[in-house]
């Protein structure tokens, strides 16, 4: 989809901060609250999938983050399926290269996250897996 300048601005403020006010993200752009208002409905039908939430520090930093690097049989297309039954999977890509896909995966601890590659590791169709935990976050946006 094609979108003009205004648009474009809008939807770049909501993804640094989204809970900027239609007033807050007019005055940015020196554009009216009507107009952003009616930019947002219709990103909303259009573009924007859903509105996120981020966790300061304390909270996520507890948690074991991690990607799984996952390679699998083409064959077998029940993979991604069982995949997006495991709850502590928070994202799940497609990738090109020397790997099928790439999970995100987050635990409360290194006992949970052991269970959870067992558990991904013994999908049927799943040939081969490496996982590399996160140790700090460089950049967030």
């Amino acid at each position: 989809m094609n979108l003009n300048k205004n648009e474009n601005n809008v939807l770049k403020l909501l993804q640094t901060n989204s809970r900027l006010t239609a007033t807050d993200v007019g005055r940015k752009l020196n554009i009216s609250r009507t107009t952003v208002n009616a930019i947002i409905n219709k990103l909303e039908e259009t573009v924007i999938d859903s509105y996120t939430l981020t966790l300061k520090a304390p909270i996520s930093d507890t948690r074991i983050n991690c990607y799984v690097l996952i390679i699998s049989n083409p064959k077998i297309l029940s993979v991604d399926r069982d995949l997006k039954n495991i709850s502590e999977i928070r994202e799940l890509k497609s990738v090109a290269g020397a790997v099928d896909m790439v999970a995100q995966v987050q635990t409360e601890n290194h006992q949970e996250l052991d269970d959870i590659l067992l558990e991904i590791a013994r999908i049927e169709g799943v040939i081969k897996t490496e996982t590399l935990i996160i140790l700090t976050s460089k950049l967030t946006r």
